[in-house]
């Protein structure tokens, strides 16, 4: 049970990873901290430029679309989250970008071969994320 500014919402605990269960963890965050915030659903739809029953299904469900989800993020001042959610994979140095550039001309060719019929391409990684500090 999470308190915020006197408002208590169940957020559930969820042990596995599956979408649904990821989905419903947003679910529950967003309302959550539309209550504290004082929103009806009406407000915060009004606040995103959403329909309330977009704001009904995400509190729901978590079934939106992403610019909806941007949307209401942003109402509730809550992006921080969204941009954190796939953060830029760091690269180490010129020739690994270098070698970057070069593994997708290779796997995306030139415009000489574009019209060929080619088999389907194994793509491999473009960078390397390091080891988590654990």
């Amino acid at each position: 049970m999470h308190c915020l500014t006197g408002v208590k919402v169940e957020i559930p605990t969820i042990f596995d990873d599956t979408p649904s269960a990821v989905l419903a963890q947003i679910a529950a965050r967003v309302r959550a901290r539309r209550l504290a915030a004082g929103l009806t659903r009406e407000k915060l739809a009004a606040k995103a430029g959403v329909s309330v029953d977009v704001v009904k299904r995400l509190e729901g469900n978590g079934h939106v679309g992403l610019e909806s989800l941007a949307r209401i993020a942003m109402a509730l001042d809550a992006t921080d989250g969204l941009r954190a959610l796939f953060p830029d994979v760091p690269v180490r140095s010129l020739r690994e970008l270098e070698q970057q550039a070069a593994r997708r001309s290779r796997v995306y060719g030139t415009r000489r071969d574009a019209g060929k019929r080619r088999g389907p391409t194994l793509l491999t990684p473009t960078a390397t994320v390091p080891p988590c500090d654990e």
